[in-house]
């Protein structure tokens, strides 16, 4: 009776959880309110490298598939960029703000029941070398911290067993980062997204469709630097070779959804490799390198990547 009674609650539990991140994800961009300029600022968040914090799917995309009851995720990337943010004046004339910036990803997440993953995401940039010419005007920091990283994910169906997964997440960021630093968007921000992926054993390929929310939004400032709500998209397609290797590759791109001149679509193709090591705590291990397809701010000439994922539960297809 007594396990019986437990399982009940947690049933209940699960699904009252559940159904406020449903809430959350689909009515959430109804209510959300038009841009308000208020302010004037130079910066938003333009590290777009950001792995899922829960550890599952690609590289940048999400996959469906669940930590698991009680289970724990732990994991850190570490990405170089060169020229993520080149202005563009309305002359097409190119000014290079920043050369080269190391990024860091720090990553937690725990499982509740079968279906429920929270994770969360500490985010810095260790070292940037700027333009001397604008960084003796602005004195931005060389090294800075981002926005913390906060999501919820809820799995419909499961890809390990069902061979096709649905899930939806939401994601907030903190406004915890360095303000005017291009390393925060200087408000709370909400993103609901939708995953898809299918698989088996051999391959899995993902979709995420996905809609940031910036209740506040800033007007553009210094650079032309477009703040308000995106639409995203992250998708890829992962071979396994053999037991234990990975050949992947990933789609990441994003756009401001109100039409201006200096509106500039984010994108970047990644490809990699994946190691996975052990089998009941599998560690994975990650490295490769991405190219920008746009010329859009925080859309870097090449990136390189490496990183580690450690479950301490069976997460996905080995």
């Amino acid at each position: 009776m007594t396990i019986c009674l437990r399982r009940s609650f947690g049933r209940r539990t699960s699904t009252l959880l559940f159904t406020a991140l449903l809430l959350c994800v689909f009515t959430v961009p109804a209510f959300a309110q038009e841009l308000d300029p208020k302010k004037d600022v130079y910066n938003k968040n333009i590290h777009y490298f950001q792995p899922p914090s829960d550890g599952s799917g690609l590289l940048n995309t999400w996959g469906s598939e669940p930590i698991g009851h009680l289970g724990i995720h732990l994991g850190s990337f570490v990405d170089y960029a060169h020229r993520p943010m080149v202005y563009t004046d309305p002359q097409d004339v190119e000014h290079v703000v920043i050369y080269n910036q190391t990024g860091l990803n720090v990553l937690a997440g725990f499982g509740l029941w079968e279906a429920l993953n929270v994770s969360f995401a500490y985010a810095s940039v260790p070292n940037r070398s700027f333009n001397k010419r604008y960084l003796e005007i602005y004195k931005w920091k060389e090294n800075a911290v981002e926005d913390m990283r906060v999501a919820v994910k809820y799995m419909f169906t499961n890809r390990r067993i069902d061979g096709f997964g649905i899930a939806v997440m939401t994601e907030f960021t903190m406004d915890s980062g360095d303000p005017q630093n291009f390393v925060s968007d200087e408000q709370m921000t909400i993103s609901p997204r939708l995953i898809l992926d299918f698989g088996n054993e051999w391959f899995t390929y993902a979709l995420n469709l996905g809609y940031k929310i910036f209740p506040d939004g800033i007007e553009p400032g210094v650079f032309n630097i477009e703040t308000g709500d995106e639409v995203l998209l992250n998708t890829g397609l992962t071979f396994r070779m053999f037991w234990g290797l990975e050949l992947f590759g990933e789609l990441a791109a994003r756009a401001y959804t109100e039409e201006d001149d200096y509106s500039e679509i984010y994108s970047e193709l990644y490809g990699g490799l994946r190691s996975t090591w052990f089998v009941d705590n599998p560690l994975r291990l990650t490295a490769g390198m991405s190219g920008g397809l746009t010329d859009g701010v925080g859309t870097p000439i090449s990136r390189f990547y490496g990183g580690f994922n450690w479950h301490f539960r069976m997460l996905g297809w080995l």
